[in-house]
This record gives C-alpha cells, sequence and structure tokens, in this order.
C-alpha cells in the first residue's frame, strides 16, 4: 500500500508540477531567459569583485591587506586617503602577555589624541585603527585572563595586525612585532597632524627607540578593475583543449537526435551553463579553478542529455506538449536523484564539517535549476514547433533509442568516490583564500561600493626596545620600489565596474549569440558573413535565362502522397497525404513544420489562417502563426472544398451543398442545398462574392452580397465539367471531355470555346460554338493560327486565368494529355501600356466592341495534372522529361507573346531534383577529413514511418500546384512538397 500511494504520488507530481513546468517555459522561453540571466547575474555578483589573487612574495608586506587584491595599480593621482602604521617590536622577538600589554600603552595615547579625530577615516563612530587590541575588546583584564593567546590571535586575522609572523599550516604560530595601521582622509592639513601626534608620542614614550624612516618614498595605488590578470599559458591551453574536446563530444550527441537542428548552438549553451553554474558558486569553492570547473561540467552534461533524450522521445506533438512531456517523464527522476545526493553530503557534512561539501551541493543545485529553465529554453526554440524536420542534412537522423538513463545509485557511487577523494588529496587542492577575504573586507569597509579609489601608503615609523638593524628598513625599501616597479596603470577598459565586466556583458553577449544561432533567419545571416553557414541538401540554386531561382523541399512528415496542397501570401504551406495527415510548413523559417491533426482531405489557407475538413465531416480553422486551433464545425458530410471570405468567414463546399461558417459561432450562417457537386470556383468582386458549383449536368452560380445575403443568378445546362475557374468578369471552366468554354460570370451567358474537345461534333449539336450562332451574338473574333490545333483530346486537369490588364486575360488549360494550352482573350477597350504596344506592333486594327481570342500556343507536360498563374501573369507548371527527372518551367512573356508556326511555347526549365546523391559536407566534416577522420552516421534504432517520410516514394504524375507571393510556386512530389522561388525583376527580359 504505500509503495502504491508513493507511486501514485510521483506521478501526480510529475502531472501537475513538471509536466505544466514545461509547457509554460516552451511557451515563454524568452522571459525564462531573461529572468535566467538575471538569476545568474545576481548570483555571480560575488565572483565579480572577488579578489582571488596570487601574490608574488616579493612585494608582500606584513600588515598591508590592500595588496591582496588583482584590482589595484599604481597611480600618480592625488590619494583619497592616507595610511600610517606604527610598528612596535618586540624586545624578545616574539609575542607575550607582557609585550602586548606595554604595546596597548603606545596604542592608548595614539586613540585620544584630539588632531587625530579631525583627519581620520571613521568607521562606526571610531577612528578606523587596525591593531590586535580589539581582540580583548581593548580590555587588559580580558588580556590577563586569556588562558590561550595564540588560540585568541588566530580566531582573528593576525596577518593584518601582526609582523614577521610564522605559518604551520592554516595558524600563526610566532610573530615578532605588532602593526598598527591608521586611515587617514587626505585633507591639506592630515600629514602635518600625523606628524605632530608621532612626535607626540616619541617624547611620551622616551624608553622605546623611535626609528621614522621618511627616506623611503610612499607608493600610491588605485583600486580599478584588472581586466586582464596574469595568464597561466599551460592552464589557458588545458581550458581550450578541453573546452573543444566538450565541444565535439556534445556536437556529436546532439546530432543523434533529428528534431535538433542547431547543433552546435545548444552544445555552446551547455558549456555555458557549466561556467555560469562555477561563476555562481565560485566565491565559496574551496577547490582551484580547474577542479571547480571539472566538478560544475560533470552535472551539466549528464542532465542535459538527459532532458534531451526524455524530450526528444515525444515524437508528433506540439512543442509545449513535446516540452511538458519529456519533463514530466524525467523531472522526478532528476529530482530524487538530486534529494540523494543532498542527503548523501548532509551525511558528509556531520561526520567531518568541509566547504567543500557545501560548494558541491550548491553546484547540483544550481545545475538542476538551470537544466530544468534555462537549458530547456534553448530547447524550446530550437524545436520551437512540434516535429521539427531538420532539412540540412542528407541522412535520415531519427531519434536514438534511450542511451542516457537515470540511473541513481551510478550518480550517488560517483559522488561518494568525489568525496573519498577530495579527503584524501584535499591539503593538495585546497585553495587558502583567507587573504583574499581579509583584502575584500578592507576594500569594502573603506569603499562599499568598489568605485575607483587611491590610497597612499608610506613606510612605517617603528618603535622599539633595542637599537634595529638596517635589514628591516631595506626589506621595507626593496619591496616598496618593487610595488611602483610591478604594478601598473589602467587601461579604460579597467574603469568599468567588475560586475559589469565580468558578468552582465559576457552573459549577455553569449545569450544573445545562442539566441541569434538558434533563430534560423539570424542563425542564416551571421554564418554567411563567416562562411559557415552549411546550405540546405534540399535546396539548390542555378541560373538559367538569366534568371535565379532556387528550390526547397519539404520533407519528413508524409508517408503516403500527397492528396491536396493550399499556399498563402504569408508563404505558409499546407500539406494533407492519403493518409490524411495535415501538415502546416513555414517556407520562410528554415522550412519548419507542425503536423496538426490526422484525417483530414481537404485545405485552404488565407494569410494567417488555415481551415481543414474531415472524413467524419468536420471543419476546423488554425492559425498559421502560432497553430493555434480557433474553431470547429461539425456537418453531415464530408467537405470537398473550403474557401475563406475573410479570416472570420468560411464557405464548405459538401456533396449536397454549401454551408457559411462565421469564426466564434457553432452554427452554420446560411446553407444552400445543391446535390451532387462535382467542382466549385469562388471569386472575390467589388460586387461582392460569387459562387460556381457544377454538378454533372448543371452550373449553378450564387452571389453573396457583403451584407451577407445570398441570392441565385443562374443555372446553366452544361455537363461534364470537372475544373473551373473564374476572375473579374469571366468564367472558364474545363470538361471530361477536354472542352475548356469561357462564360460571363454574372449572367451564365457563353462567350466562346477554346478548346472542343475530342467529343467536339456533340458539343455543336447540343450548344453553341464558335463558328455557329454563337459567334453571330458574340463579341469575340476567332483568331487561330494556319495549321494549328488549340484542342485537347482528353480530360481537362485544371484551368488558370490572369487578367493582365482590363482588357486583356490569360487563359491556360491543363489536360492528361500531358499538355497546355494558353490562349490570350481581349476583353475589353482597357488596355495597358505593354497591350496597346503589343496590339500596335502586330497592326491588328479592331472596330469598336470587336474582340478577339488568340490560341499562344502550347507546352509539353508530361506526367503534371496542374498549372498556375503567378505573379504579374508568370504561367508554371511542373513536368516529366524523357529521361525521367522532374522539373518546373515558367514563362513570363504571355501578354507580349505573338503565335508561331512553331506551336511550342519557350519556356524557362527549373531542375527539381538534385545533381549528384553524393553528400554535401559541412565545414565541421571537411575539418575532420583534413585530419583524416571519416564522418560515421550513428546507429539508431529506424521507426518505419519515420523512414518512409524522409524517404521518396515512387510516383508518376504532380496533381497540384500552388502560388503563393513573392512569386513562389509549390507543388506535390511524391511525398515531399517542392517549393520553387523564382526572381521576377527581369521579367521583361
Amino acid at each position: 500500500m504505500p509503495v502504491t500511494a508513493l507511486r501514485r504520488l510521483v506521478s501526480y507530481v510529475s502531472q501537475k508540477w513538471f509536466y505544466t513546468l514545461g509547457v509554460h517555459i516552451a511557451s515563454r522561453p524568452f522571459p525564462i531567459l531573461f529572468f535566467s540571466l538575471l538569476f545568474i547575474c545576481l548570483l555571480s555578483y560575488p565572483t565579480a569583485i572577488d579578489d582571488d589573487a596570487q601574490m608574488d612574495p616579493a612585494f608582500i608586506i606584513d600588515a598591508h591587506p590592500w595588496q591582496l587584491t588583482k584590482h589595484i595599480r599604481t597611480t600618480h593621482s592625488d590619494a583619497s586617503f592616507m595610511i600610517h602604521q606604527i610598528r612596535v617590536v618586540s624586545p624578545t622577538q616574539t609575542i607575550t602577555k607582557e609585550f602586548i600589554d606595554s604595546a596597548f600603552d603606545i596604542y592608548q595615547s595614539l586613540t585620544v589624541a584630539h588632531e587625530l579625530q579631525q583627519v581620520c577615516q571613521v568607521v562606526r563612530g571610531r577612528c578606523w585603527i587596525v591593531s590586535p587590541f580589539v581582540y580583548w575588546n581593548e580590555s587588559r583584564q580580558a588580556l590577563k585572563d586569556d588562558d590561550d593567546l595564540w588560540g585568541t590571535i588566530n580566531a582573528h586575522q593576525p596577518f593584518t595586525t601582526f609582523g614577521n609572523v610564522t605559518w604551520l599550516g592554516q595558524k600563526v604560530i610566532e610573530a615578532d612585532s605588532i602593526i598598527m595601521t591608521v586611515v587617514l582622509n587626505n585633507q591639506p592639513n592630515a600629514q602635518e597632524i600625523w606628524n605632530h601626534c608621532w612626535k607626540r608620542l616619541v617624547d611620551r614614550f622616551p624608553d622605546w627607540i623611535a626609528n621614522d624612516w621618511m627616506d623611503i618614498p610612499a607608493y600610491r595605488i588605485q583600486f580599478k578593475l584588472k581586466y586582464i590578470s596574469q595568464i597561466n599559458v599551460l592552464s589557458t591551453i588545458g581550458i581550450i583543449t578541453t573546452g573543444i574536446t566538450l565541444f565535439i563530444y556534445l556536437k556529436l550527441q546532439f546530432r543523434k537526435f533529428r528534431i535538433i537542428k542547431s547543433t552546435s548552438e545548444l552544445s555552446v549553451a551547455v558549456l555555458f551553463l557549466s561556467c555560469s553554474t562555477y561563476a555562481m558558486t565560485r566565491r565559496w569553492s574551496p577547490v582551484s579553478f580547474a577542479v571547480g570547473l571539472a566538478i560544475c561540467t560533470a552535472p551539466t552534461l549528464q542532465q542535459t542529455l538527459w532532458l534531451t533524450t526524455a524530450v526528444c522521445s515525444e515524437d508528433k506533438v506540439r512543442v509545449q506538449e513535446k516540452i511538458g512531456r519529456g519533463l514530466e517523464e524525467i523531472g522526478m527522476s532528476m529530482t530524487t536523484t538530486l534529494w540523494l545526493e543532498w542527503l548523501m553530503l548532509g551525511v558528509a557534512m556531520v561526520i567531518n564539517s568541509s566547504s567543500f561539501c557545501v560548494f558541491v551541493a550548491l553546484v547540483l543545485g544550481i545545475v538542476y535549476t538551470l537544466t530544468t529553465t534555462l537549458f530547456v529554453a534553448f530547447l524550446a526554440i530550437d524545436i520551437k514547433r512540434a516535429e521539427l524536420s531538420d532539412l540540412n542534412r542528407h541522412k535520415r537522423a531519427v531519434t536514438p533509442i534511450k542511451i542516457y538513463k537515470m540511473k541513481k545509485i551510478t550518480n550517488i557511487l560517483i559522488l561518494f568516490v568525489t568525496l573519498i577523494l577530495f579527503y584524501v588529496f584535499g591539503s593538495d587542492i585546497y585553495q587558502a583564500n583567507w587573504t583574499t577575504d581579509v583584502s575584500r573586507q578592507f576594500w569594502h569597509t573603506l569603499n562599499p561600493t568598489y568605485t575607483p579609489q587611491i590610497i597612499e601608503v608610506y613606510a612605517p615609523q617603528v618603535f622599539s626596545k633595542t637599537s634595529l638593524s638596517s635589514t628591516l628598513h631595506d626589506i621595507y625599501r626593496i619591496k616598496f620600489d618593487t610595488i611602483q616597479d610591478t604594478l601598473t596603470s589602467n587601461t579604460w577598459v579597467e574603469n568599468i565596474h567588475p560586475f559589469w565586466i565580468h558578468v552582465i556583458l559576457p552573459s549577455i553577449l553569449i545569450l544573445s549569440f545562442i539566441i541569434a544561432l538558434l533563430i534560423p533567419a539570424t542563425r542564416a545571416r551571421i554564418l554567411h558573413v563567416f562562411r559557415m553557414y552549411q546550405t540546405m541538401d534540399s535546396t539548390h540554386s542555378q541560373e538559367s535565362h538569366q534568371r535565379q531561382v532556387s528550390v526547397r523541399t519539404f520533407m519528413g512528415a508524409h508517408i503516403s502522397d500527397l492528396h491536396d496542397l493550399a499556399s498563402s501570401s504569408t508563404d505558409t504551406v499546407a500539406s494533407i497525404d492519403q493518409e490524411g495527415q495535415l501538415v502546416l510548413w513555414d517556407a520562410r523559417r528554415d522550412d519548419r513544420f507542425v503536423l496538426l491533426e490526422s484525417g483530414a482531405r481537404c485545405v485552404a489557407t488565407l494569410d494567417q489562417w488555415l481551415v481543414a475538413g474531415f472524413q467524419q465531416g468536420r471543419v476546423t480553422v488554425w492559425r498559421t502563426d502560432t497553430a493555434q486551433l480557433v474553431q470547429t464545425w461539425q456537418t453531415p458530410l464530408l467537405a470537398t472544398r473550403l474557401y475563406f471570405l475573410d479570416p472570420t468567414t468560411v464557405i464548405s463546399i459538401h456533396r449536397d451543398g454549401l454551408y457559411e461558417w462565421r469564426v466564434g459561432r457553432k452554427k452554420a450562417q446560411h446553407e444552400i442545398r445543391e446535390p451532387h457537386i462535382v467542382t466549385t470556383t469562388c471569386v472575390s468582386t467589388e460586387r461582392g462574392w460569387y459562387v460556381v458549383m457544377a454538378s454533372r449536368t448543371t452550373m449553378t452560380c450564387w452571389q453573396r452580397f457583403v451584407d451577407g445575403r445570398w441570392q441565385e443568378l443562374y443555372r446553366v445546362a452544361e455537363t461534364g465539367v470537372v475544373t473551373m475557374a473564374a476572375e473579374d468578369h469571366e468564367l472558364v471552366t474545363g470538361s471530361h471531355d477536354g472542352a475548356v468554354k469561357v462564360w460571363q460570370l454574372e449572367t451564365g451567358s457563353p462567350v466562346c470555346v477554346l478548346s472542343k474537345g475530342h467529343q467536339g461534333q456533340r458539343y455543336q449539336r447540343e450548344t453553341d460554338v464558335v463558328g455557329g450562332p454563337l459567334l453571330q451574338f458574340s463579341d469575340f473574333f476567332v483568331d487561330r493560327p494556319v495549321g494549328q490545333t488549340a484542342h485537347h483530346h482528353k480530360t481537362i486537369s485544371q484551368v488558370a486565368v490572369s487578367h493582365c490588364c482590363r482588357g486583356t486575360m490569360l487563359v491556360a488549360s491543363c489536360s492528361t494529355d500531358d499538355t497546355v494550352h494558353v490562349w490570350r482573350l481581349e476583353t475589353g477597350d482597357d488596355f495597358c501600356q505593354r497591350c496597346q504596344q503589343r496590339r500596335r506592333l502586330t497592326k491588328k486594327r479592331i472596330k469598336n466592341k470587336t474582340r478577339g481570342v488568340v490560341f499562344l500556343g502550347e507546352m509539353a507536360q508530361r506526367g503534371g495534372r496542374g498549372v498556375v498563374f503567378c505573379d504579374d501573369g508568370v504561367l508554371a507548371g511542373v513536368r516529366q522529361t524523357a529521361q525521367g527527372h522532374w522539373q518546373a518551367w515558367l514563362t513570363t512573356w504571355l501578354q507580349s507573346y505573338e503565335p508561331s508556326q512553331d506551336v511550342t511555347i519557350p519556356t524557362t526549365t527549373i531542375d527539381l531534383e538534385s545533381k549528384t546523391d553524393e553528400e554535401e559536407l559541412t565545414s565541421f566534416d571537411e575539418f575532420l577529413l583534413r585530419w583524416g577522420i571519416k564522418k560515421v552516421a550513428p546507429r539508431n534504432v529506424v521507426q518505419k514511418e519515420e523512414e518512409e517520410a524522409y524517404e521518396l516514394l515512387p510516383f508518376s504524375t504532380v496533381r497540384h500546384v500552388v502560388a503563393s507571393s513573392k512569386s513562389r510556386l509549390c507543388c506535390d512530389f511524391g511525398n515531399f512538397v517542392k517549393c520553387v522561388s523564382f526572381d521576377t525583376n527581369d521579367k521583361k527580359q
């Protein structure tokens, strides 16, 4: 029973806390990055002002704690403070109670001087005089009653108050003098007052021999940041080598995961986490720099790889769900492991209190916090949408088996071995930082804000019972001169506060660099500057007919051929495969995709909106920029076609009629019953929307007014219509028998027949055609090149319409006879300048109200069933060559093109397939090959569906070609999507 309850508690915490945490972080990664940076900066503040400096013994002077920092420089500027010292030498060369008591008289005489009160630096209401007498609260009785003299001395800071000390380990066992340090404000008469106080002390204690070493020049030092301290070449080389090795190791590990795109950036992020951890805990580190950094790096690598494995194991879900499930799976294990490690460290502290245990406990806690917040935010940015497809690589990488499993016993054993090694070899790696604490305390008392301050230090004045040799005097002179020669002045960089230069600026720069590289748009620009950006395998560019084009392949989501395709003006592409899997692609941001839902059969897009129809009659609307579900409606039958009237109004076409939906309302706003609908089209004009629906024998046109009213305009008897397109005032239909006809959109009146099809005689008996009664009542004049035919002999698969201007319209039809036919129709008198120039050049004089139809020619399109007009009348399609290669073609001169004896219209072709199957090497691979190291793909367990998603399935037909803005068209390519972009600046050529 307790075990079952515990399991339920673990499951509840994982779902309630860790899953929710992962979802929130994935939804708002940038606020997490900001607060993590703030957290790092605040905890790194002690490191920024840390005075960890290994001073040269050549200029370490007794009772000079201000020296023990790396932030000092000599200067010639005016000093803010003056420091004088009085050194009382013991006649027995040792420290006894009697000697301290006799020196106490000198101290009392100095402190009662009223002149000194005027110029001394006041701390806590008293003159700042550093002396050992405060150890006994300036009480002779307390000194007399002290049974452990050296124990009391070692409990404080003997280095600051005694001279010529002798150390035994971390304790002082002997000294020969007492040093009293007086800090004075540098006032105009401060030096004169001090000389007067010294002279009075000499007069008051005639039994002491006074020595005034005024011949030793004072030195001035300034507290400023030393940006670059002394560099140990060997240590630097070792750290750089280790960092590069860890970077390569992490990069290779991250490359095993298919959904990880920015392997280099995440590797840098992991190293940044380990360095940040050490920066936050360095103040409490009792070990050397290399050992402390290693202790911070080991758990960081372990936990980040654990977390990455858990997150990447969740497949085909949204990014928030992916991060949430990953944390739910591993969060409780990470937490319990941390608790066990803390428990073991607590036991070790009870057995033998050690600052090393405190340091390791802090490291483990901070690594846990940063991994579950900052690193999760990095992962969320890299896989901003669920199931990202990495198109930058040739190989089909998939999620590997979970090789990084949480093993609590292993972690405990490693921690136990680390503690044993520390206790055995602790004396060798222990870092005695008490001297830096003394220096930090001095400068903090003198200058709490750590702004640049200058102090002028004088050689001490000496009291002794016997005459002193010149040895001590010479030592002071040498060391004072050494300080002047060793410490140099600062640069302008060192004037910056240590907190800014050591913590905030590096953290901001590193985080900005990582985030910039994780975002595809900025990553491409940065890496392009350094010539390190790897061109995507599925993208290749070529120059043809002075035109720059590029082809992108979207893959990794479908395991069957595509069923429907749609594209919007925001370069968003939606695709549905035969299995009903709906996928949303973003062509602008490094070919990302989102697996939205299964069971879809049709799709339409408008700017940032997407609507899809499902097998159960469901119609659903999403926002494409956030992949957020907006609205769902239920209908009796499956939707076959969808249209957006505006971002909040949708029309769904079903086999039994039409439904109008409005976002925010559950029921249909309008229903139109029209049985046996085969195909439809919808066009927007200034008068409203026109929806034309074709059944087996009838075409029906409905007009939707701006105020929401619907009105049936006409019904026309027309059989066999399988596709249609409309623009402005014209409607073009394509039939099963190969006929292509033009109609008046508002009235349904027939205008002309462009292609009779293979049953032309039957149509002549049933309907009016060009050459019959239609010509008598029509405004069109038929102009067809001699010896050429404009008729298809098989089913029309798609028709496309584009107006060059108000007076000229282009019509293109694609048929299963593997040809595309193009016509130019003159529909009015309002011609553009280019059309007027063309008419003048061809010397066609047409009377008022006379119209012309010109068959421009045809293009071969083997295997292609779609054709589309892009911007400014650019006609494009996809076909297969005789050699079996697929290529896109486009024409840019149809507006001014004139037919010739050669029926074929010249086109620009774009190869849709790579010219070689060899893998394109990255800069990292080339570096390895120079040293004879070949790249080996990781051995992973490949799931069948994922392998098929990255493998081009055999196909023989391209059925869908759609256009988007900025001269881009997309087409199905088996189970892939091809996106062709071309430059339209040179259409005049």
